[in-house]
């Protein structure tokens, strides 16, 4: 079975190593900066209305992409195309990485040591946002 939703937002830049270190006593402890508690609060209330019935088990792929909205140093031929790749900060697979945990917050998997594949995707484009598909497979990575 997939799961296909879109996210309609500007994707998050702060993401899972956007961490800060306190002291509690002698020890040092890390904590969510307040960007990324502001990024993960967003993506979770997006994610929400598009959670499964039930949490997906077994082998599961997961692609998601991010559109982020055009520069204004974007001119009307690059706009034409619909969509270019981004190739600047933040990095695919922390992005990637931010959706799935989210997902398994809100318990869209079972266990999310069931996604075997991810694929994680950015652009500039005209509609912002990101899209996520979940699909479920056999063991032989067919989709079920």
């Amino acid at each position: 079975m997939t799961h296909h939703f879109l996210l309609p937002c500007v994707p998050p830049t702060t993401l899972s190593q956007s961490k800060q270190i306190s002291t509690r006593g002698p020890r040092p402890v890390l904590h969510d900066s307040k960007n990324l508690m502001a990024s993960k609060h967003t993506l979770l209330a997006l994610m929400s209305v598009n959670r499964p019935s039930r949490p997906l088990t077994g082998p599961i792929k997961v692609k998601v992409t991010y559109t982020w909205p055009w520069l204004k140093s974007h001119g009307a031929k690059v706009k034409a195309k619909g969509r270019i790749v981004k190739t600047t900060k933040p990095d695919a697979d922390n992005l990637a990485k931010l959706a799935i945990d989210c997902m398994a917050t809100l318990n869209f998997f079972a266990n999310d040591a069931a996604v075997w594949k991810v694929t994680s995707e950015k652009y500039f484009g005209e509609v912002p946002g990101v899209r996520v598909w979940i699909i479920e497979t056999n063991e032989d990575g067919e989709p079920i």
